[in-house]
């Protein structure tokens, strides 16, 4: 395959030097040393283990993933609060030896191949054009951040409202790793076709209440990067 591959130059049927190179990579990510490779779904089996079970310990018993999600939507008990969120993060502890030597292991892979890191060589096999991601991201940061920084000073202002503190901590937040905002602990009407609640958001994901319209606009992310991108 790698003949074929280095040779598809010399291929006339488009097609087939199309079929070539995406068989080649696909059989690529998984060459190299037999025993690494066997180490490293070895690695990766035990820490999709270690994330999937683990249990934190919430109120003296142990608590899944969805139950420590639930109090940090719902509780107003900023100790309770706290504990959930230390407790989903410790799944660190138990994944850090493995996270580490699977990232070593990788790593090795890679540069037997020529590669500077997995990251370059997944991106490659991937077809993916460095350059251009880090362009793609960097525009949509440039896009995101003020209407981001605007509305988490909202959400920070209510947060501090809500649980009287001067500071807003991470396990104020709704999400352990403040990822999202879709999730409301209560039900809200909904705009027809547009699925924007009427009017102020109230005990939102964070707890947060928005006043007015403009502020629940905000929230649909997707509406407002279509329209950026739309244009010119």
């Amino acid at each position: 395959m790698r003949g074929w591959y280095e040779g598809r130059g010399f291929l006339q049927c488009s097609l087939l030097r199309r079929q070539v190179e995406v068989l080649y990579r696909a059989f690529a990510r998984r060459q190299g040393n037999e025993e690494t490779l066997t180490r490293i779904e070895e690695l990766e089996a035990e820490a999709n283990a270690v994330f999937g079970n683990h249990r934190g310990t919430v109120g003296g018993r142990k608590a899944g993933e969805n139950e420590i999600r639930e109090i940090l939507r719902s509780s107003d008990d900023e100790a309770f609060r706290r504990e959930a969120w230390e407790a989903q993060k410790s799944v660190g502890r138990e994944a850090e030896g493995i996270v580490r030597e699977l990232a070593r292991l990788r790593n090795r892979l890679a540069h037997a191949e020529g590669y500077e890191n997995h990251h370059a060589r997944s991106l490659d096999l991937q077809e993916i054009d460095a350059a251009e991601l880090d362009r793609l991201l960097g525009n949509l940061e440039a896009a995101t951040r003020s209407p981001f920084e605007e509305l988490k000073r909202k959400f920070d202002a209510d947060l501090r409202r809500r649980f009287g503190v001067e500071r807003v901590m991470p396990w104020h937040l709704s999400d352990p790793f403040f990822q999202s905002c879709k999730h409301d602990p209560v039900s809200l009407r909904r705009e027809a076709g547009r699925g924007i609640p009427e009017g102020a958001l109230s005990a939102g994901d964070s707890g947060q209440v928005l006043d007015g319209g403009n502020a629940a606009n905000e929230l649909d992310l997707d509406r407002f990067l279509r329209t950026r991108t739309s244009k010119p």
